[in-house]
């Protein structure tokens, strides 16, 4: 667990309001999900933080839009993201970045938006979810994404890999 999701915790366990980001595509947005607002990975992720930690509240943005891959992501950041000052943003892209075959700057543009969330706050703690779709279940961008998440040493949640 790098620091800076640590610190999120700790703070969680102090009680107050934090603010949770969630930046991707449909699946952030709760595509296929029962009920997106109850369902959903970022409700059921917020659900369970305000239940581990009862003393805190999360505010949470959800700046996901479906069909949209890390390329339109980089430039939504400074409209959907950072005017919310989050403490904890996840980061979904790789569905969307790997459509049949990555494009070369798929990878730039997910780095982009990793250093676009630490130079607003250092502090902020990063989560990268790695999912995939289609019929074997992968991604194209999955072992890009995840160099990546282990180059900046952050955390990243690979739930493609478990549903292999």
């Amino acid at each position: 667990m790098s620091s800076a999701l640590k610190g999120f915790f700790n703070r969680m366990e102090k009680g107050g309001c934090l603010t949770v980001a969630y930046l991707g595509g449909s699946i952030t947005w709760g595509a296929t999900a029962s009920d997106p607002l109850k369902t959903s990975y970022r409700a059921l992720v917020t659900r369970w933080m305000e239940t581990t930690y009862p003393k805190a509240h999360c505010r949470t943005v959800d700046a996901a839009i479906g069909g949209t891959p890390s390329k339109l992501g980089v430039f939504r950041m400074d409209r959907d993201v950072l005017p919310h000052a989050p403490d904890l943003t996840f980061v979904e892209f790789a569905v969307n970045d790997g459509a049949d075959k990555p494009v070369p700057d798929t990878i730039e543009t997910m780095e982009g938006i990793l250093r676009k969330l630490h130079r607003a706050d250092p502090a902020m703690a990063i989560v990268m979810i790695i999912i995939g779709s289609g019929w074997d279940y992968g991604s194209n961008t999955r072992p890009l994404h995840i160099t990546l998440a282990k180059h900046y040493g952050i955390p990243y949640i690979d739930v493609a890999g478990e549903v292999m």
